[in-house]
């Protein structure tokens, strides 16, 4: 018997890794949820449990949890639904229906007074960044044009980036740091963040990036150290505070901010590469 993710993987044959680790994962969380089921190998009454709609909606509104949250199960029932378009064409329409109400009352969610004040565009923060790659002259200066780059070239993450090692070989599977492993294509390997679900995430760098970060690290000969040390020949992590000051310093807001105005330009079903689910990003993240 086949698993879920590989007749979703059959499916959708181009979808990215993280995305469909999301999908089942957020798949079973809602199975197990509302059913007795088990949810070891796919199977078509998976499907069948989600056939009365209205006792399905009842059951959701009934949960304790953020709409954000709900918006999460919903889509994760629509996908598992579509995986039999045909057979479930009727019940499909009513909970895309139900998706996109809740969808519209996520974006009610208000800026604060603050949030008014600093907020700006990912364009606007673009433009910041490669100014600050006008001037690299110093490792200071190259390294705060680095960070800035981390945040506005990628979907935004928290303030992790200050604990990257550069690493030339892929690391342990199990390890508990974070790192850049570099080679012919660069990824991330975050081992070690806030939401533990997502330990062992890996994250493709973007062309615009792995160039950036190529330059940089062959300038300061940082393979297998710190990516972003305090100085220049130390191997020493920048504190929380101090990577927040050169954000708020050079761009002007931090990374919060950075990923609230992020998510709020690139609403999606799906936003990967964050190091949070999407329930999370619409519930904290979104702004209208």
């Amino acid at each position: 018997m086949n698993s879920l993710k590989a007749i979703i993987k059959q499916q959708k044959p181009n979808i990215k890794a993280i995305t469909l680790n999301n999908y089942v994962r957020n798949i079973k969380i809602i199975i197990s949820k509302y059913t007795n089921l088990d949810i070891t190998t796919f199977s078509p009454i998976y499907l069948k449990s989600f056939e009365d709609v209205e006792k399905f909606i009842l059951f959701l509104s009934n949960l304790k949890v953020a709409e954000a949250t709900k918006y999460t199960y919903l889509f994760a029932v629509i996908t598992l639904l579509s995986l039999d378009k045909e057979e479930y064409k009727n019940e499909l329409k009513e909970y895309q229906f139900l998706y996109k109400q809740i969808g519209e009352s996520l974006k009610k969610l208000p800026k604060t007074e603050n949030e008014e004040k600093r907020w700006t565009t990912m364009s606007s923060l673009i433009k910041k960044t490669n100014e600050l790659g006008k001037d690299i002259s110093t490792f200071k200066k190259h390294r705060n044009f680095v960070i800035a780059s981390l945040h506005v070239l990628q979907p935004p993450r928290r303030n992790i980036a200050r604990t990257l090692i550069v690493s030339t070989t892929k690391p342990p599977k199990e390890s508990k740091n974070n790192y850049l492993v570099i080679g012919e294509k660069y990824y991330f390997i975050y081992g070690n963040q806030k939401a533990r679900t997502y330990n062992g995430e890996i994250i493709n760098v973007s062309r615009a990036l792995q160039n950036i970060l190529k330059n940089y690290i062959e300038k300061y000969n940082l393979q297998n150290k710190l990516l972003l040390p305090t100085y220049e020949n130390n191997n020493i992590e920048l504190s929380t505070g101090a990577y927040t000051q050169i954000l708020k310093k050079y761009l002007r807001v931090s990374s919060s901010l950075i990923r609230k105005i992020y998510i709020s330009e690139n609403k999606k079903d799906e936003i990967t590469g964050m190091g949070n689910s999407t329930a999370t990003q619409y519930n904290y993240y979104y702004k209208k």
